[in-house]
């Protein structure tokens, strides 16, 4: 089996969603999202597979699930716990305990895992349709759905708006065919990204 490894870059054009906080515990939530692509050729053991008009773009739909890592009141906890040596007798200790919990904390610190599946809404190649046109891969996402995980920082601005920043990984599969689907390439892609955006927060 010879594996051959190539790279490049994405770029995301538009991505938004919806999230539920649950319990100051756990966030779900689904989006959707478009980007762009471009594939470099691969390469490995002195071979090399070229791709004709190797831009792409692709839209997915995605659900998510996250675990609040930390957050105001897990650091109330920790104070708690970390005060916990002092009688509740001592009124100093007992005050500076209050007076530490009751500041603001605005940072909120998500370990998110997404699911979802893509679609193929552009793929150019130049050459795929002329005639006497070499063997050319087409270019097809995969029926199974796409993985990531991420951490997710937000910091609140206010009781209604946050700004984010995100950062992780994104497992996809794609499969490559020549024109006249005599050679398939079976191509899984790992994608790290680093998303910022912002929020807005809706009472319950």
């Amino acid at each position: 089996t010879l594996s051959l490894r190539g790279g490049d870059w994405v770029l995301p054009v538009v991505n938004g969603g919806v999230r539920i906080n649950l319990f100051n515990l756990l966030t779900i939530g689904g989006g959707f999202g478009r980007e762009w692509g471009n594939l470099a050729p691969m390469r490995g053991n002195d071979h090399e597979f070229k791709f004709e008009g190797a831009t792409y773009q692709i839209s997915k739909t995605y659900g998510t699930v996250g675990l609040v890592l930390f957050d105001a009141k897990r650091r109330q906890s920790i104070l708690k716990w970390q005060y916990r040596k002092y009688s509740t007798n001592n009124l100093y200790m007992q005050s500076e305990l209050k007076q530490r919990a009751r500041a603001n904390y605005p940072w909120r610190f998500i370990l998110e895992g997404e699911f979802g599946n893509m679609k193929l809404t552009k793929a150019y190649d130049p050459a795929l349709d002329l005639p006497g046109a070499p063997y050319t891969p087409r270019l097809a996402v995969s029926e199974d759905p796409y993985f990531g995980a991420s951490l997710r920082m937000e910091y609140d601005f206010s009781e209604y708006a946050k700004v984010f920043l995100k950062g992780g990984g994104e497992l996809r599969k794609f499969t490559f065919a020549s024109s006249d689907f005599s050679e398939f390439q079976n191509i899984e892609q790992m994608v790290y990204g680093l998303q910022a955006g912002f929020a807005m927060k809706i009472p319950g």
